[in-house]
């Protein structure tokens, strides 16, 4: 059975197949699934890439046996399609670069990974269907069956030789002539026998590269034809492909570029479909958790974006189990506690789409004022972070913000507590739940002494500020209207 709280079924319809392989070994090693159900994942992902040797490895060491005449067979269909590419030389000739690419991806994941969808080709799809979930009994892998979703940049590679673009991008001098005005770019190719196809071709190229797991080669393969291309299409599939190139390297800097750039780029399309935009900016508020919570100061960045209308929108519209890492970034940033209220009214107004420890803790001290509730959620959230690849690293500092949150509530309707009673609340003993509060006192966090004698905790009365109030309201407005300013600037109100 899955682990309590696991939302690998239920985040892989929203992100591209190679960011996936990330949250299986994360998944795996926690044991939330076992051992030959994401075996057969893996397997199933594997078979839409060119990681044949990896695929092969990965059935030998599931099955014990060697893998199937397909499996085999697809090797050879890879370098037939390098071949016809014509760049087989350029790279030594075959696929032993997938094999190292992918075994690099197995082991060098840091705490927020990858996963599966949009990347380097198409506008979009319809989502994918909620996974089933597993009834009692069931192995996990029901579960695990629909971890291979299309992607939206899968369509099927031009067999066009990239040469030509490869040679113009290998002369600096011919470069250094390119200018922003794309217009002026293809007047520069069309001048040195470089056709559209040529460019088209650039971007099947990268995307081979990136089937096969040089993610390295491929988003500077993509930025160049992001750069070349003149199709809108055809440049937004680069920036998803670069974004998920980026993220799979750990190039942390790089994929927050790449994801402005992606974000710019919807934003900017104010004439696409009301469905492919709520589409596409749920995929890439799923893609953004890889990178906010690996980049310094990314949790404060992802809330401004989750809580920008548009997006804010498409999360309750499309993706309400996002809402746990929305709660999260906020209780763990503490410059950020004055959009809780507003938090609280999402996660209260979404409390029949959503089932969560972190998000029902969340309901139970903010909204209902339920204490009883809010323990008992926390206690639940402390095992469910545990098993989420995005928060397992944050877990500690989560349940210390929940834990202060928590008491700093209960303080505000008592003036004397019983140092037994706060303790069983925080989910503590009760000498480190008095060793804490000493320690937040000393911190000059809390209006607060405690009475060893009594085993009480005396709290004095605390008024806020006129002054730090009008600032918070002040903070508000500023974002909002940075909010509105941007979407005048990309074309319209936000949708």
């Amino acid at each position: 059975m899955a682990a309590p709280g696991d939302l690998t079924p239920t985040l892989a319809p929203f992100l591209d197949r190679h960011l996936l392989f990330p949250l299986l070994e994360f998944a795996a090693a926690r044991g939330a699934y076992d051992a030959d159900s994401v075996a057969d994942a893996k397997i199933a992902l594997l078979a839409e890439t060119n990681m044949v040797d990896y695929a092969a490895d990965v059935w030998r060491a599931a099955k014990g046996t060697e893998p199937p005449a397909e499996v085999t067979a697809r090797r050879g269909a890879v370098v037939a399609e390098l071949q016809t590419l014509q760049v087989g030389r350029r790279e030594g000739g075959g696929c032993a670069c997938v094999c190292v690419a992918a075994r690099r991806c197995r082991s060098g994941t840091a705490r927020g990974g990858r996963a599966d969808r949009p990347p380097p080709d198409a506008p979009a799809p319809p989502p994918a269907p909620r996974p089933p979930r597993a009834r009692p009994g069931e192995h996990a892998h029901v579960a695990l069956a629909i971890v291979a979703p299309e992607a939206p940049h899968s369509s099927p590679p031009r067999q066009t030789a990239a040469e030509p673009v490869l040679a113009f991008l290998s002369d600096e001098a011919a470069v250094a002539q390119l200018r922003p005005d794309k217009s002026a770019n293809a007047a520069l190719l069309a001048h040195k026998g470089i056709t559209t196809a040529d460019v088209a071709a650039l971007h099947a190229y990268a995307r081979f590269q990136y089937d096969c797991g040089n993610y390295a080669a491929a988003a500077e393969l993509l930025h160049h034809h992001a750069a070349l291309a003149t199709d809108g299409a055809a440049v937004l599939a680069s920036l998803w492909g670069r974004l998920a190139a980026h993220i799979l390297t750990q190039s942390w800097d790089a994929a927050l570029d790449s994801l402005t750039r992606v974000r710019d780029a919807l934003d900017a399309d104010a004439f696409a479909p009301a469905l492919v935009q709520l589409q596409r900016r749920a995929w890439l508020l799923h893609w953004a958790l890889f990178v906010h919570f690996n980049h310094d100061g990314g949790r404060s960045a992802l809330v401004d974006l989750f809580l920008t209308d548009r997006y804010l929108h498409a999360l309750q519209a499309a993706a309400p189990h996002l809402l746990r890492y929305l709660c999260v970034a906020v209780l763990v940033n503490k410059r950020r506690r004055n959009v809780m209220k507003e938090v609280a009214r999402v996660v209260e107004a979404e409390a029949h789409a959503v089932a969560d420890p972190v998000t029902d803790f969340v309901r139970a001290l903010c909204v209902a004022h339920d204490f009883e509730g809010a323990q008992e959620a926390l206690a639940a959230a402390e095992t469910v972070l545990a098993n989420d690849f995005f928060l397992a690293a944050v877990k500690d500092e989560f349940l210390e913000a929940a834990r202060l949150l928590l008491f700093e509530s209960y303080c505000r309707i008592h003036s004397c507590i019983d140092l037994r009673l706060l303790s069983s609340k925080l989910h503590l003993d009760e000498g480190a739940a008095e060793a804490w509060i000493v320690n937040l006192i000393r911190g000059a966090r809390l209006n607060a002494r405690v009475d060893s004698r009594a085993g009480t905790v005396v709290v004095g009365a605390a008024f806020p500020s006129v002054h730090d109030g009008l600032l918070e309201t002040v903070k508000g407005l500023t974002q909002r209207t940075l909010v509105l300013a941007n979407a005048v600037g990309a074309g319209g109100a936000p949708r």
